[in-house]
């Protein structure tokens, strides 16, 4: 049989997203949120274009599959909105509920964890 290779890629900033939807905007960054907010401009409204992309950059959450299905539309649409929801749950919940911490901590019961996990996030 063959051989499997597993990449890590990490999911993109919002200065990427940018980039990457071709809609670049120089967003200034510091090493800590504090220093980041000193850059902010103070009393003036957001740009409404920026504010549409930080939405749906929210809505993909920097994962780049999103982003190629989102690529090109007006608007996000349901598939979209659910592509992402299950994407996040598969990746983030189940692989963190069901593999990563009963491995490390001896979890008898993930599925009791996954509905705290619903229950903190509600």
């Amino acid at each position: 049989m063959g051989r499997w290779s597993e990449q890590y890629l990490t999911p993109y900033q919002f200065p990427e997203y940018l980039e990457l939807i071709d809609h670049p905007y120089e967003v200034h960054t510091g090493h800590s949120l504090a220093e980041t907010l000193r850059y902010l401009p103070r009393g003036q409204y957001a740009d409404a274009d920026l504010m549409a992309a930080r939405s749906r950059f929210m809505l993909v959450g920097g994962f780049p599959e999103l982003l190629a299905a989102d690529h090109g539309r007006d608007r996000p649409d349901e598939d979209l909105v659910l592509g992402s929801q299950q994407l996040l749950r598969s990746d983030a919940v189940e692989r963190v509920v069901y593999k990563d911490i009963p491995q490390s901590f001896g979890v008898d019961n993930p599925i009791l964890l996954e509905r705290l996990l619903y229950v903190l996030a509600a």
